[in-house]
């Protein structure tokens, strides 16, 4: 099998959108946060209003903190994380990789560099992208519209079948 070789940029609103869907697949974030959170937050606001005694006081406290702590991190994941991986992944603006049965080779103006495939554990396919997973939540995000032609993306599939048994649908 020949190597495969995609060219592509990935733009900040894909690369938000890509991130977003891994971190929810991932179940490391999910919209969910943003949504219980101020839920929450309303509830502890009710127990303020119906205070017997200290305790009470100290649980609403309590309650409006961890509401507080759950929103702030669900921000933190939503907006911040992938707007930093988006910087990070942008100072490549174009990224040329090519795929051989045992490797992935990045390619860039400067340098050529590459890893084995098996440092990878998994590849989950979504509506417009590939995910080339790490067990430590790193990944690797592939746009399905890198390849120029739909054998292209075949051969692609059958080489990662190849390597890693399986495309996990997400």
């Amino acid at each position: 099998m020949k190597p495969i070789l995609i060219e592509f940029q990935l733009t900040k609103k894909e690369c938000l959108k890509a991130m977003r869907k891994y971190l929810a697949v991932n179940k490391t974030n999910g919209k969910s946060n943003l949504i219980i959170a101020p839920f929450c937050f309303a509830v502890a606001i009710w127990f303020c209003f119906d205070i017997k005694n200290t305790f009470d006081l100290v649980l609403s406290l309590l309650c409006i903190v961890a509401c507080l702590i759950n929103l702030g991190c669900g921000l933190i994941l939503y907006f911040y994380i992938p707007n930093k991986t988006y910087k990070i992944l942008n100072k490549n603006k174009d990224w040329k990789c090519k795929f051989t049965r045992k490797k992935i080779i990045f390619i860039t103006d400067s340098e050529e560099f590459g890893y084995d495939l098996n440092i990878y554990e998994e590849i989950w396919k979504y509506k417009d992208y590939y995910f080339l997973h790490k067990k430590n939540k790193m990944f690797f995000i592939i746009p399905k519209r890198a390849f120029t032609t739909k054998e292209q993306r075949k051969e692609f599939e059958k080489l990662m079948r190849e390597v890693y048994k399986k495309i996990k649908n997400v």
